[in-house]
């Protein structure tokens, strides 16, 4: 029955939250913003969400219990910088839509770890894929400027999926309010010292880029409690990427609706584009269809 699987609806709430937070964190590197200012920011806030929100399990830390929050806090952190790496160096609307690569690279990690995945799944993911592919793909004058911005948005898929498929394996045996909360502690502890030796300190944040800044980051953490909560509690990182996947069309309708409060230069004109962008959200919404109901 589709409404047995009803927690799915926490991967597509969360793909639509992430697709304005995508869209305001690119405004606010066009205002002047640093990936350095947003990754840091955004790692704070988010180890702070964390820690607040999710019940930490009691009990002590053994060596067997705390290697993997290490483990899964570096992967969520890499996912993050390269995350704000992709949006900074191209348009949102190009790579939250690389992003959703994310689907199939979450069922193939599974399947090394011995978790199998049905066909359902597995052909969604694809289809998630392929429509990724026609949302991303650009005959527009100076596409080639966006080659960064795609490796960047790839890099964040492979990082965050084995984030995502990590956190199932291996939430039922440690307790999720044990590896999570510590994960993004460890993410933040990780990334903030080495950027700001690297950076000797926090450059100066312009001030018509503190309001999207803070919107985006707010954005971002709350899909991410959303996201991978549900991962830990329903353990389908697999059918929750899947439905995740659609935030690529959400980036783009973001864009058209609300581009007059964004980036002016993402909205786009163009039969070609509308057609193909139409034809990938066709595509990515038969891969939610068959997640929900043939699974």
């Amino acid at each position: 029955m589709p409404f047995e699987k009803g927690y799915l609806l926490f991967g597509l709430t969360a793909a639509i939250i992430y697709a304005i937070a995508a869209s305001s964190l690119k405004t606010a590197s066009d205002r002047g913003a640093k990936s350095l200012h947003t990754t840091l920011i955004a790692n704070i806030v988010t180890a702070f969400a964390f820690m607040a929100f999710v019940p930490w399990t009691s009990g002590r830390i053994f060596p067997q219990t705390w290697w993997p929050s290490i483990i899964v806090g570096v992967l969520f952190a890499a996912g993050q910088l390269c995350t704000v790496l992709a949006l900074s160096r191209g348009h949102a609307s190009v790579a939250t839509p690389v992003m959703g690569s994310k689907a199939v690279i979450v069922a193939f990690t599974l399947v090394l770890f011995g978790r199998p995945i049905g066909i359902p799944v597995w052909i969604g993911a694809l289809l998630t894929s392929i429509g990724i592919a026609v949302l991303a793909f650009q005959r527009e004058k100076g596409a080639r400027g966006m080659a960064p911005s795609i490796i960047f948005a790839l890099l964040a898929a492979l990082f965050f999926a084995v984030f995502d498929a990590l956190t199932q394996l291996w939430s039922p045996g440690i307790t999720f309010g044990r590896l999570i909360p510590w994960a993004m502690l460890i993410s933040a502890v990780a990334t903030v010292p080495p950027l700001l030796i690297m950076n000797r300190g926090l450059p100066a944040l312009p001030r018509q880029a503190i309001g999207y800044l803070a919107l985006g980051v707010a954005l971002l953490t709350t899909q991410s409690l959303i996201l991978i909560w549900s991962i830990g509690a329903f353990s389908d990182a697999a059918g929750l990427n899947v439905v995740y996947g659609s935030r690529g069309i959400w980036s783009v309708l973001v864009v058209w609706m609300f581009g007059h409060h964004f980036s002016k230069d993402e909205r786009f004109t163009g039969t070609g584009t509308v057609v193909r962008r139409l034809a990938a959200a066709s595509l990515i919404a038969a891969a939610i269809v068959l997640v929900f109901v043939f699974r």
